[in-house]
């Protein structure tokens, strides 16, 4: 009886030992996180943004990455978004002011854009976002997308692939001069022949004008097709080579 509690005390000792033996080794204590600046910088203010007017309440139109200039606190990072995507980087020097931020970082797309700026000091949060502009970029030729002539009416009723400078000779405007007009004869040719003082010209939409032959048949005879140059899109897009297309008769 007595070598039966021997042998049952030298296994549970045994066991003890094994057991401590095995126990893993106690981790170090991870290293505690940077704590994350809670104080943000202050909110920069856009002043300019190449082709886009800060006061206007009308569509903005641009054909290029715009830069973007403004003023911030001394010594911060100037980060500039479209879409809410980062776009550029730039930064303030001692007077706080950035100027012409380059949008650098993506390949803008076509279509209805957001910009907008922050400002990021040292050892501080990154600021709010500035003020929002929206504007629409365009950076595509306007071409005749079709043509039809009215016999009866002696008209040619041409459309662009989108919409078109339509200034009047008289305008004020400083953004789209009348020589780049779809409203001018001198833009205008019919069958490679410059039109002029006999044919008047009307806006039926923004990318529709319609010709009227005052003096002269229309659309008989030789009279097949038209052509335009000089004029500019919404953007300043030019179409750079005559674009002709043959017309439509319309009996």
């Amino acid at each position: 009886m007595k070598k039966f509690l021997v042998i049952l005390m030298v296994v549970a000792m045994a066991s003890v030992l094994f057991v401590g033996c095995t126990t893993p080794p106690t981790p170090e204590p991870e290293p505690e996180p940077t704590p994350t600046p809670s104080v943000k910088t202050d909110t920069p203010f856009i002043t300019a943004i190449d082709n886009v007017s800060l006061s206007s309440t009308s569509t903005q139109y641009s054909n290029s990455a715009p830069d973007v200039s403004g003023v911030g606190v001394a010594g911060a990072i100037i980060k500039v978004y479209i879409d809410d995507v980062q776009s550029g980087v730039g930064s303030t020097g001692d007077s706080g002011a950035f100027t012409d931020v380059p949008v650098s970082m993506v390949t803008l797309t076509e279509g209805v854009r957001v910009i907008y700026a922050t400002a990021t000091q040292p050892g501080l949060a990154e600021s709010d976002a500035s003020t929002k502009y929206t504007f629409t970029y365009d950076y595509t030729k306007p071409t005749i997308a079709s043509a039809a002539g009215d016999s009866s009416a002696q008209t040619i009723t041409v459309t662009f692939s989108e919409d078109v400078n339509m200034n009047l000779e008289d305008t004020t405007s400083t953004t789209f001069t009348w020589a780049k007009s779809a409203l001018r004869p001198a833009n205008w040719s019919l069958n490679g022949t410059t039109l002029g003082s006999t044919y008047s010209f009307s806006v039926v939409s923004s990318k529709v004008v319609r010709i009227t032959c005052l003096a002269a048949t229309l659309v008989t005879g030789t009279n097949k097709y038209v052509g335009v140059d000089d004029v500019n899109d919404l953007a300043n897009n030019a179409i750079t080579t005559e674009s002709v297309v043959n017309f439509i008769p319309v009996p």
